[in-house]
């Protein structure tokens, strides 16, 4: 079923059972997970087999394929009793529903700038934000202290004169020491802004 699928996307045979992205600009499926695809139409054949009511289907059915049968609505979440056309979609659509319900949010937790609209808060350390890595979480601390490569270190070594000089008052050579105490606030703190 996968190569039947490749040859219909004129992928190559030796093309990995991944999630592969094909813009729907360009005339494609949007997301598509091909294991998962030639799952779900395998399921759908064995279940419009089995509405056909033949004796000799049947028999082979319940021999040998049931248990193929079976391990497919066990992978995919889909009840193994339903055979009805109606049903077995909306079972097979709810559950892929479900399915890129929760890989998006096991990879939206995945980095750094997963939580860029909650620079303040804790969100990241809740157990929600299990998968990101010991790396992500130091830049996230980095970030919300004067830890993180600012303007003035990135600047440090610029060879224009003009570009060591203060954001805020523009006289003095911006230094953290500088930026913070002896420098007049003449307009509200800039936030920091992160650039994905």
């Amino acid at each position: 079923m996968r190569q039947v699928i490749k040859k219909l996307l004129h992928l190559p045979a030796s093309f990995p059972d991944i999630t592969i992205h094909l813009p729907h600009r360009a005339g494609g499926l949007g997301a598509l997970e091909l294991a998962r695809v030639a799952a779900e139409c395998q399921l759908k054949a064995f279940a419009r087999l089995q509405r056909l009511n033949s004796s000799t289907i049947d028999a082979v059915l319940e021999g040998s394929l049931m248990d193929c049968r079976g391990a497919l609505g066990d992978s995919l979440g889909v009840p193994h009793a339903i055979s009805g056309a109606e049903e077995v979609f909306a079972a097979v659509d709810g559950a892929r529903k479900e399915h890129w319900r929760q890989w998006k949010a096991r990879y939206s937790n995945s980095s750094l700038f997963a939580f860029e609209g909650d620079r303040l808060g804790n969100r990241w350390l809740r157990p929600g934000a299990g998968h990101m890595g010991d790396g992500d979480k130091i830049k996230s601390l980095r970030l919300r202290t004067n830890l993180f490569p600012t303007r003035t270190l990135s600047n440090k070594h610029a060879a224009d004169p003009r570009a060591r000089l203060c954001r805020r008052c523009g006289q003095k050579e911006e230094t953290a020491s500088t930026y913070s105490r002896s420098v007049h606030l003449s307009r509200p703190r800039v936030a920091r802004v992160t650039i994905t």
